[in-house]
């Protein structure tokens, strides 16, 4: 009865940034050979810019800085990663460890023969189990040597074995295991002896 409303001006809403939700985690990996990206980015809004400082520890030698998502060596990684804000998102950080593990391989030895009364052959054995990257030419840092339990006299027909014994294991993306014995075979060996020729003189018995 008494006043009259009138509209007034237009006021303002403010949209600010919200905060990123996403909370990146690390992935179980194990070498391959090829660098495989460390941590799952694909869950932050709005694509932001990231950088990155990686710790990397590798399982032989020195700890390393990296600034990629990324790493091909087995080893811990310890992933800093700085979000810049976007239109609608506040920047974060978080950091993640990542841990690259060793591929195992296994050498096993091969089969071998000998004549009895010789010394024992070379002993050679096969390693398998390698990243499809390294079949090639991957320089493994590791040690082993064969034993046996056949000596020189040795007869033929016994059970003898070739095995693979492991000394040292210092390569920074494999480990090396023994596979199972091998088996060695003792052959007959020739007759090396040649009578010598006698003369002799009859003396009425047997000679």
């Amino acid at each position: 009865n008494n006043y009259t409303l009138e509209a007034g001006e237009d006021a303002t809403l403010t949209v600010t940034r919200t905060e990123q939700t996403y909370d990146p985690a690390g992935v179980e990996l194990t070498y391959n050979g090829t660098l495989q990206t460390l941590v799952d980015v694909s869950g932050y809004a709005e694509t932001p810019e990231i950088t990155y400082s990686v710790e990397y520890t590798p399982n032989v030698g020195e700890v390393e800085t990296l600034t990629a998502n990324s790493g091909k060596n087995a080893g811990r990684y310890v992933v800093t990663l700085t979000v810049a804000e976007t239109t609608n998102y506040e920047g974060t950080s978080a950091t993640v460890t990542v841990v690259i593990e060793q591929v195992k391989l296994k050498a096993t030895a091969n089969s071998g023969t000998v004549k009895y009364g010789e010394a024992n052959p070379e002993f050679s054995a096969e390693i398998t189990g390698w990243a499809e990257a390294d079949v090639e030419n991957y320089e493994l840092n590791a040690d082993y040597r064969f034993e046996t339990n056949r000596e020189t006299t040795s007869p033929v027909g016994g059970e003898y074995y070739i095995r693979v014994v492991i000394e040292a294991n210092n390569d920074n993306n494999y480990t090396l295991e023994a596979g199972e014995d091998a088996t060695l075979t003792v052959t007959r060996a020739e007759q090396t002896y040649v009578p010598d020729e006698v003369t002799l003189e009859y003396n009425g018995t047997e000679q």
